[in-house]
Parts: C-alpha cells; sequence; structure tokens
C-alpha cells in the first residue's frame, strides 16, 4: 500500500471556524500539558511516561468540546518526537507556540466519520464544510490534517490509501534531463536553457521592510498591532505562494516531458549558511521544494529522480572529452576552453550536461578525491532498450 495527500482550501462559516481555532488550542494546549509532564516525570524518577488526554479531560472539561481524535492525535505527535529524539533523527521536542509555527490537528477517518458530501466536506464536530475541490480526490481516506496560517486561511490536507498497479514500461526511447541548481535562475538545464526564476523576495522586499517598519511602531495587544501584523504577514503570503506557483508549474512541465532526471546532491541548509551570505538567495529560489516537487510528480508519471554522488565534480568535467578542470573549482570562473579539446563551455549548461552523462554512465572512470565516481546508486532496473514493470499509481 501507499499513501497520497491532497492539500485543499475550506471556507468554513463563522461557527465552524470558532471551533477549528479551539481545536487547534486544544490540541496544542494537550501537546505542551503531556511534554510538560513527561519531562517532570523524567526529573523526578530518571523514566518518563506519555500519559492519555482522558487524564486531562477530568481537570479540564472544556475539553470534552472538541474532536476527542485531536487530542490522542496530539499523544501520537509526542510520542513520534521522543521516538525521532533517541533514534538520533531530531532534536528534542519543544513546546508549541500560540503564535510561531504551524498552526494545526489532525483527526482520523473512523466509521465513515470523513467523507466528500454534496460537494462539501464532512468533518466530525464540524458539519459538511466549504471546499474547493480544484482535483479528484482518488483512494480511501485515512486522516486529515486541518491548518490556518497567518493570515487566517484554512486547509486540509487529505491523506488516503492508494492500491498501487503494476505496468510495463519501455524505458528505450526515456528522455533524460541533467538539472543544474543556479542562485540566478534557480536551475540550468542539460537542453541549455534556464529555468529564470523572477526572485519573488527580492522584488518584494520594499514592501516587506516598509510594513515591518509600520508593525514596529505599534503598541502590543493593540488594534493597530494586529492589523499591521496581518498587512506582513499577507506580504510573506504572497511571496511564498508565488514561489510555490513557479515552481509547481516547472516541476510539472519536466514531470511531463522527462523521465528520468538527474539533479546535485546539495546540502541547502549549509548552503544558506550567513557565513557564505547567501542565505536570502538560497531560500528565495527554494531548490530543495523544487527538488521534492520534481520526486513525487516524476513517481506519479512513472519516472526517477536521481541525486549524484556528493563528490560528482560536475562543473569542472568536460562534458565533451570526460578532461577534469580543477581550475574550475574557483566559482568566478562562469565560463572557460577546454585544455584537451578546446571546446568552450558555460559552467552551468556543462554541469548539466554532466549530471545527464552521469545516468547515461559517460562519465565512467573520471577521478574525484582518490576515488572511481560512477554512477552506483543509480538503479536502471534493466539497461536502456528492455522493457521493465514500474509500480505506479
Amino acid at each position: 500500500m501507499s499513501y497520497k495527500a491532497y492539500k485543499y482550501r475550506i471556507y468554513p462559516t463563522q461557527e465552524q471556524a470558532e471551533l477549528i481555532n479551539k481545536t487547534i488550542g486544544c490540541a496544542r494546549f494537550v501537546y505542551n500539558a503531556l511534554l510538560a509532564d513527561a519531562k517532570k516525570q523524567y526529573e523526578e524518577t530518571g523514566k518518563s511516561k506519555i500519559k492519555t488526554p482522558a487524564n486531562l479531560k477530568v481537570e479540564h472539561e472544556w475539553l470534552k468540546e472538541v474532536d476527542s481524535l485531536a487530542l490522542c492525535n496530539s499523544q501520537l505527535h509526542i510520542q513520534i518526537a521522543y521516538k525521532n529524539f533517541f533514534n538520533k533523527t531530531a532534536s528534542f521536542p519543544e513546546f508549541h507556540s500560540k503564535h510561531k509555527g504551524k498552526q494545526t490537528y489532525t483527526t482520523n477517518n473512523v466509521n465513515g466519520a470523513i467523507r466528500i458530501e454534496k460537494g462539501k466536506l464532512k468533518l466530525p464536530k464540524l458539519g459538511l464544510v466549504k471546499i474547493v475541490l480544484h482535483r479528484f480526490c482518488k483512494g480511501k481516506i485515512k486522516s486529515v490534517t486541518v491548518s490556518r496560517t497567518p493570515t487566517n486561511k484554512y486547509f486540509v490536507s487529505i491523506l488516503t490509501e492508494q492500491i498501487p498497479e503494476v505496468i510495463e514500461k519501455d524505458i528505450s526511447q526515456e528522455k533524460i534531463l541533467g538539472i543544474d541548481m543556479s542562485y540566478k535562475e534557480l536551475a540550468v538545464y542539460s537542453d541549455g536553457t534556464k529555468a529564470k526564476y523572477p526572485m519573488y523576495y527580492r522584488k518584494a522586499q520594499k514592501k516587506l521592510a516598509h510594513a515591518q517598519r509600520n508593525f514596529c511602531r505599534t503598541q502590543k495587544s493593540s488594534k493597530r498591532h494586529e492589523k499591521a501584523r496581518l498587512k506582513v504577514a499577507k506580504v510573506y503570503d504572497k511571496i511564498s505562494n508565488q514561489r510555490k506557483d513557479f515552481l509547481d508549474k516547472e516541476s510539472a512541465r519536466i514531470a511531463r516531458e522527462y523521465d528520468v532526471v538527474v539533479i546535485e546532491r546539495l546540502n541547502m541548509r549549509s548552503m544558506a549558511n550567513k557565513g557564505m551570505k547567501n542565505g536570502k538567495t538560497v531560500n528565495d529560489i527554494g531548490f530543495g521544494m523544487f527538488k521534492e516537487m520534481l520526486r513525487y510528480k516524476l513517481s506519479n508519471n512513472l519516472g526517477q529522480l536521481i541525486e549524484a554522488d556528493k563528490f560528482y565534480p560536475s562543473s569542472q568535467l568536460c562534458s565533451n572529452c570526460g578532461f577534469k578542470n580543477i581550475a574550475v573549482k574557483n566559482l568566478n570562473i562562469r565560463e572557460w576552453d577546454c585544455p584537451q579539446c578546446g571546446v568552450h563551455h558555460d559552467r552551468d549548461i556543462n554541469a548539466a550536461i554532466n549530471l545527464k552523462n552521469y545516468y547515461t554512465t559517460a562519465t565512467v572512470g573520471i577521478k574525484a578525491r582518490g576515488e572511481n565516481v560512477r554512477p552506483q546508486d543509480v538503479n536502471l532496473n534493466g539497461s536502456l532498450g528492455e522493457t521493465r514493470k514500474v509500480v505506479g499509481l
């Protein structure tokens, strides 16, 4: 079995919005209360056990007004957070804030309590909620996460269970694309084209700075403070929506036109380090988000996203003859001529072509850090020209 999530915008009534806000607050309260109790137990006894929300309902009867499964999921989130901490895959759980972070709650589909009925979404305690079904929701509904944005918009993420089917696909005619990340363009492709990302954050910086200055001049807990906060949130929301829209359309186009996409294996967090003085640019282009969009869209179209080896010298290799030019390590060199074959290269386009060659194993035998750089993590599941079975939806 596989799972797929669908995100939709909802338009609750005033009464439904109040109940959603109350449920989000109760879920946050339960999470923080259970975390505080577990920490107290550990300080006193050296051991900690996550209690159930039922214990809290005895003391706080107002918790009974909201969906009980939303509170149970808060307990589950605490358990998962502790498990990830002890497995050393995450830091120690932190308390949830009312003003920062995601404002959400999750509920499960028990006995068909969650369903799409008459073009609306039926949720526990809320009843039928107006929803914008911009695409068909396939599969069996398992759970729903309701979220509220800083601009007071409401969304639902519906998790569904999918039944995979085996499809035979001839890969002899697969189209392969290499993608090199660019600070100016977002991405440069092996076919010589560029993504031409508009840099939405950079364009909105003056407007954002003006809104933030007005926000800082207001007094906390005043009406002007809330109105100014909302203006800042709306600017950020617009930037985020513009970025997602561009990346969504660009990744969808690539997934339609190509079957195999090869990209660099990059650590976006380290690239956004303040010491490199390019944090705003890295966060603006959203290459990590672009990569994840490509991953699931290619998977849906029975394609593959392949990440080249971390030390694969894509920028230093001549895509024509394979000569390794160490001088190109200097990032200021944007164009260069190969000393061996004399071919003129654009740095980014050449790197993208080398990433494409990484899949087709055209650059086998090139040395990097004393080791053979070969596409060992590429799982072809059959050589070119063969038919293979692909699990798709």
